[in-house]
């Protein structure tokens, strides 16, 4: 997702299209318990505005996580909007007070990715569920509570904790 502004010919006040679709790195993304169902797309404008470039647009993933509760795959869609200025590295501290996001150039060189993986994990949810009526696993034996009743006991407490059960 990198754009090679050494390269790029924009004269002030235009505008040129961009299309990325591109995978993301499958192992450093499976610690987080994402799984990508296909590349991850970045559609946008890139802008001159006589003084800076920025670019605007969408980026969209189709992933797959886990349910929070019973560990099943759980289809989600990522649709997020990325804006952001493209900043020469000499120029990046007349920028640093800017609340827009910005995206340093090194050697003309704009790399898009960092930020658009910034804006996919915000928009994953912290706890994916199938379903708000999941049931999860058992604590006891792990079975599939939403599959039925695993047979274990409730009343199998820890003996530590026993005084606690008379005060109910």
């Amino acid at each position: 997702m990198k754009i090679n502004l050494n390269n790029l010919k924009l004269p002030p006040d235009q505008s040129k299209n961009i299309h990325f679709a591109e995978d993301l790195d499958a192992e450093a993304w499976g610690s987080w318990g994402v799984r990508f169902k296909q590349p991850v797309v970045v559609e946008g404008i890139l802008a001159h505005d006589g003084d800076h470039l920025a670019v605007q647009g969408s980026v969209h993933a189709e992933v797959e996580l886990d349910c929070s509760r019973c560990l099943k795959p759980v289809a989600h869609t990522v649709d997020t909007r990325i804006s952001a200025w493209l900043i020469d590295e000499p120029n990046q501290g007349e920028f640093s007070q800017a609340k827009d996001d910005m995206i340093v150039c090194l050697g003309g060189v704009a790399d898009l990715r960092p930020l658009v993986e910034e804006l996919i994990i915000s928009e994953i949810p912290f706890n994916a569920l199938c379903g708000e009526d999941c049931k999860g696993l058992c604590s006891m034996c792990g079975s599939d509570l939403n599959t039925g009743v695993c047979g274990c006991r409730e009343d199998n407490i820890d003996p530590r904790w026993e005084k606690l059960k008379q005060l109910t």
